[in-house]
């Protein structure tokens, strides 16, 4: 399985982007040309055929030799095989080692996938909600310059003062200067994400509107009753699912197949010679006969001391980070968690309340100071206290998606 596993991440992995994108239909979407053409993906990848390799080389028996020792003297000729019979199972725990080791790196593939997956829809949420800033800041300038026409009528008329039109003109400025910035930030979020998806999207590319609804109302309701009970649940999904608690479990497996492969090489091999043995020139003319040799390490200086403290300190390396990780794997869903909770509210809230009632607090106060009913401080501040909502929503849009994304990382998959 694992190799099919690893076939499929070689041939996908290679694909090429031919074509450049000029509409993304999800996150979703993003995150399979990420996996498709992300360049850090495939460096991690190429290192999976080193440990495929070092599998092989490690249940490779050793080649026989080809020995001779001949004496011209005493006409003896010599010709024989020689081997090294390996002893306790040095092979086998070997090749258990090579295996651990290549596993480790699976791990680490599956660990760089879904960082590829978390930074693409953090990318594309920044990338969305630059964009959304440059509608709402081109929307407002469109407001503005409405309510400039109107103020330098009434300038013109002698109904108002200079005054007032120079306070629309600095809102208008204000509003020119937040679209300059949101189109920098579209800059920098589009080169982000279009380096994850490896340069295959357009300059001018439409994004698809992110989900506000999420199925993660359907793993627990919003209520502190069972926040914790919450918690554990998202806690067992993510020591199920998180890469790096299972490679964190396979160095340890690592260690220990390294340590019995370290005590196994204080037993030393036996090196076995035989072949026939020819003697001319005796008494009785050509002997033939055979000769066996054995040779064997006394093991006194060198008892594997070094590599077994070292295999005995990476399993102790391995076992603290496997706690580590645990504990901020808990940290990471309790604070991904809390921000849900918040930004849940606070969307809902401008979405219900706040978006609709500073709407219609402009075209109010708009119409009243055209019919010369308010003062141009009215529209001004309504213009203004608009501007902020729409600008605070967009942030809490944003914020709302990467806790959402931030939770999905902490658990290791989907919700």
């Amino acid at each position: 399985m694992k190799k099919l596993v690893a076939i499929i991440l070689i041939f996908v992995l290679q694909a090429p982007c031919f074509a450049t994108t000029t509409y993304l239909g999800g996150i979703d979407m993003a995150i399979d040309l990420a996996v498709q053409n992300s360049g850090e993906l495939r460096a991690t990848q190429a290192r999976f055929g080193i440990t495929e390799a070092q599998v092989f080389s490690a249940n490779t028996r050793m080649n026989p030799v080809l020995i001779t020792d001949n004496g011209i003297a005493e006409d003896t000729y010599r010709m024989g095989l020689q081997i090294i019979i390996e002893t306790a199972a040095k092979r086998r725990k070997r090749t258990l080692v090579a295996k651990a080791q290549h596993d480790v790196m699976m791990d680490e593939i599956n660990v760089k996938m879904l960082d590829i997956k978390s930074k693409v829809r953090q990318s594309y949420i920044a990338l969305y909600a630059a964009q959304e800033k440059q509608k709402a800041a081109l929307k407002i300038i469109e407001t503005t310059n409405t309510l400039l026409d109107a103020t330098q009528k009434k300038f013109q008329a002698g109904a108002i003062p200079q005054l007032d039109v120079i306070q629309i003109e600095i809102i208008k400025t204000n509003a020119e200067n937040d679209l300059q910035n949101a189109r920098l930030e579209i800059i920098r979020a589009h080169n982000d994400l279009n380096l994850l998806l490896g340069h295959c999207l357009d300059q001018d590319c439409e994004l698809s509107t992110p989900a506000l609804e999420h199925n993660f109302k359907d793993i627990a309701a919003l209520t502190k009753e069972q926040h914790f009970d919450n918690i554990n649940a998202l806690q067992k999904i993510a020591l199920e699912n998180r890469p790096e608690l299972k490679r964190e479990q396979n160095n340890i497996l690592y260690a220990k197949r390294k340590l019995d492969l370290a005590k196994a090489n204080r037993i030393p091999n036996l090196l076995v010679a035989s072949g026939p043995d020819i003697v001319k020139n005796t008494s009785e003319g050509t002997r033939t006969s055979a000769f066996i040799m054995g040779a064997i390490d006394i093991p006194i200086f060198n008892r594997q001391q070094g590599p077994i403290k070292e295999a005995m300190a990476m399993q102790a390396a391995s076992e603290k980070d496997l706690q580590y990780q645990k504990d901020v794997i808990l940290y990471q869903i309790k604070d991904a968690y809390s921000r849900i909770l918040s930004n849940t509210k606070l969307v809902e809230k401008y979405q219900n309340e706040l978006l609709p009632k500073s709407a219609e607090i402009v075209l109010k106060s708009r119409r009243s100071f055209e019919e010369g009913k308010d003062d141009i401080v009215v529209p001004l501040l309504a213009q203004e206290a608009a501007i902020r909502v729409q600008f605070a929503y967009i942030k809490a849009v944003s914020e709302y998606q990467t806790a959402i994304s931030d939770l999905e990382r902490a658990i290791g998959t989907y919700l």
